[in-house]
């Protein structure tokens, strides 16, 4: 097993603490913040470990950059705003294992295409309806 180093660390909690699914450059400006010694390039290399070793969550999203997580959880995209949240729905493990006697499963990414509540609302309150 690795051991967490201190950059492991600060990005860890820098995922752990955001609402927002941050990308690469999400995580690397904050942490540039406080510790300006830290290069991107560790960053990256930090969270291609983290992610090929189940510590974090990448999150490939089409027509978007790759943005991490900590949980299992399926996730949404609304198509107007292109924020990107959790959904309260647990990692169906049941689909691995439906699949997994025919292939070798290392996971799979649910991201429901979705129009969020904020523009839902904008646009009753603009008079527009979908």
């Amino acid at each position: 097993m690795e051991r967490m180093t201190f950059q492991k660390k600060l990005i860890l909690n820098i995922i752990n603490t955001s609402t927002e699914h941050p990308t690469a450059d999400d995580i690397y400006n904050k942490i540039h913040q406080g510790y300006p010694n830290i290069s991107k390039a560790t960053v990256y290399r930090n969270l291609k470990k983290m992610s090929s070793n189940g510590q974090i969550k990448r999150l490939e999203i089409a027509d978007s950059f790759d943005r991490y997580d900590c949980f299992d959880l399926h996730h949404a995209k609304c198509i107007i705003c292109n924020k990107i949240f959790d959904l309260n729905i647990p990692y169906q493990y049941s689909l691995d294992a439906k699949l997994s006697n025919q292939y070798d499963i290392l996971g799979h990414d649910t991201i429901f295409r979705i129009i969020c509540n904020d523009c839902k609302r904008r646009d009753e309150k603009n008079g527009r309806s979908n």
